[in-house]
């Protein structure tokens, strides 16, 4: 297992932006986006899966952080511990034909948290393993706990410590998985809110 660097790879693999709504109620469960040309030739579906425990979006992909990422604003109901789940699939631009990636490398970055006065908050990431896969996180001095169930791999954080905006400097609250001979990925992001407030997290999927 390997810390991961972006000061090694500058260049994203794919860039999401511009998502629009092709089916469905926007920011519900069942909604689909079409994100064009996420590299030459390919667009990405993405479909809203569903949400537990109180668990709302605000904005599909925020505008803070970076642009190649997948950047959603979730809202967090006091007292709940829940998710958005969400799939992606990689089509032939202009299609909805099924195009299979060599490699998919999935970072989820700043996954972080806030203490309030009462409790804390912790953010959470999923990712689903396919059949050829591998994770990647700092074990060392890390901020997260991995935990694995059933075919899913959960970072959760575990200090509450709020680092502002979208940081890759910050190696301990990052966790990735690098898919291989996939057409698509599930992945879900999240949080465990202990306190009595309710609050609005940017989370960030690179």
């Amino acid at each position: 297992i390997l810390i991961l660097s972006f000061n090694t790879k500058a260049q994203p693999d794919y860039i999401f932006r511009g998502a629009v709504l092709v089916s469905g109620t926007d920011l519900q469960p069942g909604a689909q986006y079409r994100f064009s040309n996420v590299k030459p030739g390919v667009d990405g579906l993405l479909t809203i899966l569903g949400m537990t425990e109180d668990m709302t979006l605000k904005e599909l992909d925020g505008p803070s952080g970076f642009d190649e990422a997948f950047q959603p604003y979730i809202n967090c109901a006091p007292k709940k511990n829940g998710h958005v789940d969400f799939l992606l699939e990689f089509v032939v631009t202009g299609t909805t034909i099924p195009m299979v990636q060599l490699e998919v490398p999935l970072t989820a970055i700043d996954i972080d948290g806030y203490e309030f006065p009462d409790d804390k908050l912790f953010e959470t990431d999923g990712f689903e393993e396919s059949a050829s896969y591998f994770i990647d996180y700092d074990m060392l001095g890390t901020s997260l706990e991995v935990k694995k169930s059933s075919n899913w791999f959960e970072a959760i954080n575990k200090s509450a410590i709020t680092y502002d905006g979208i940081d890759t400097v910050q190696h301990d609250v990052m966790f990735s998985m690098v898919h291989a001979g996939v057409s698509s990925v599930r992945f879900r992001v999240g949080a465990d809110n202990k306190s009595v407030n309710s609050m609005t997290r940017l989370r960030s999927v690179y």
